[in-house]
């Protein structure tokens, strides 16, 4: 019952309870079986309306097992017509299996078994009322108890089967999607997560390309798998360092990109905060950073050509700073240029 499905279920009970309601009115017409019977027309009536309550009934804001409610009305139903000579006998495995049908549907296999002695009550109750028990209504009931409490395990059992098979296809997809928008060496989003990021821009939101100061040199000297190193190395830090509702990606090769939303105070700060964590790491290599706000009548590709130009001269001032575009470019003593 969990996934959404108690609305759903209440919903089918719902309407079960009105179809039934209206069959019995139609019952009740002149030549048929409940003719010039006022309580068949109340109990009719009834069905519809406890039918409408399910349809508009808030079952969200209750527990889960509430909806166990509507077969026990519909077992209460069934006695009362019987003891009141509305509802034949030999017809009860017919609505029996109706009701275990819907339990089937909605609930766990347990809860057919655990309806059945209910059902079986509901079924014996009338003779206490003075129903004449018959050979034949005792067949009736010996049979279409535990036929229906078998299709009602039956029909759980392959919704669960169903539900578990769904599950897993969802997972399978979740997997195959994260695999596409993950960058296989860092773990960060790639290249399509970055272009994702970069729909999604709002105005307001600050947009930041960082980028490996000499990289070059850091294959040179300790090998592409050296270089592999540093990436996983940045990659981790990255993905400590940016959380909530802000994104990173690696965009390619040593490039990053990093969308922070609604950046206070154009999101410098935090990208100063960004190189500082880096640097205080001790790594062979530092960080240049190019940053840009996204306004409106920009497009998220204007924004990136904003801060990609930021990030030149952040890397033609001297490397390991931010430059964030529009803003007085900062000269930094400890940079040797």
């Amino acid at each position: 019952m969990d996934d959404g499905r108690p609305a759903g279920g209440t919903r089918h009970a719902g309407w079960l309870f009105v179809a039934a309601g209206l069959i019995g009115l139609a019952n009740d017409l002149p030549g048929t079986i409940g003719a010039g019977s006022a309580l068949a027309v109340v109990l009719d009536l009834a069905n519809v309306a406890i039918g409408v309550g399910a349809l508009l009934a808030p079952w969200g804001r209750w527990p889960l097992r509430a909806a166990l409610v509507l077969p026990l009305l519909a077992f209460a139903n069934l006695s009362v017509n019987i003891v009141n000579g509305l509802l034949p006998v030999s017809t009860l495995g017919v609505w029996l299996v109706l009701v275990f049908v819907w339990i089937g549907q909605w609930q766990p296999p347990a809860m057919s078994l655990a309806m059945g002695p209910v059902a079986a009550l509901a079924c014996v109750v009338p003779f206490a009322f003075g129903v004449p028990l018959t050979k034949s209504s005792l067949g009736s009931i010996a049979i279409a108890v535990p036929v229906a409490v078998l299709v009602g395990v039956t029909i759980a059992r392959r919704e669960v089967a169903i539900r578990t098979a769904q599950d897993g296809q969802r997972e399978a997809l979740a997997i195959l999607a994260a695999a596409n928008l993950t960058d296989d060496l860092t773990g960060l989003g790639n290249r399509r997560r970055g272009n994702l990021l970069l729909d999604s821009l709002r105005e307001g939101d600050a947009v930041a390309i960082l980028d490996l100061d000499h990289f070059k040199r850091v294959n040179d000297s300790y090998g592409h798998q050296g270089g592999d190193v540093v990436l996983q190395e940045l990659g981790g830090y990255l993905r400590e360092a940016v959380r909530g509702a802000d994104g990173v990606a690696r965009f390619g090769g040593e490039e990053f990109l990093v969308v922070l939303r609604t950046a206070t105070a154009s999101g410098a700060p935090t990208i100063r905060r960004l190189l500082a964590g880096w640097r205080a790491t001790v790594p062979v290599t530092t960080l240049s950073a190019g940053l840009a706000i996204h306004r409106t009548g920009r497009s998220p590709g204007d924004t990136f050509a904003a801060a990609d130009r930021s990030l030149y001269e952040a890397k033609q001032s001297g490397r390991d700073r931010l430059v964030v575009e529009g803003a007085p470019l900062a000269v930094d003593p400890r940079i040797q240029r």
